[in-house]
């Protein structure tokens, strides 16, 4: 067979038809949509302490009647390296699903400046 016939086998009939298997096959193959989970009742609810200069304070942020909580975070404001968080839990028992969580923190160098905390709750329906 010379190179002639060879080059012959993929004309452009063979060409464009095999364009359109790709084409094609690239609609039927493409992903669908993410799937959103949503959460039902989601919310966020942050409590933040005075901010001053004592050594020590601690928050609770809480969540509304008829929610628990999910997540839970906290935040030191004001400082940088001189504050350290101790004390950081989720309220509640082995029978009651926590609703609150709260954040404690001090001084751990000596700071003039005020400085607060705060304590996030992320929070869904039961």
């Amino acid at each position: 067979m010379s190179a002639r016939n060879a080059s012959r086998r993929f004309g452009p009939r063979t060409l464009s038809l095999m364009v359109g298997l790709a084409v094609t096959g690239a609609v039927v193959v493409a992903p669908a949509a993410p799937a959103s989970a949503a959460v039902p009742g989601l919310v966020r609810v942050a409590a933040t302490s005075v901010s001053s200069s004592t050594d020590f304070r601690s928050v609770t942020a809480t969540c509304p009647v008829g929610k628990v909580l999910t997540g839970a975070g906290y935040e030191l404001n004001g400082v940088t390296g001189e504050a350290v968080v101790d004390d950081f839990r989720p309220n509640g028992g082995p029978a009651i699903a926590p609703s609150s969580a709260t954040a404690g923190a001090y001084e751990e160098d000596a700071f003039a400046g005020n400085w607060s905390n705060t304590a996030y709750a992320i929070c869904a329906t039961a």
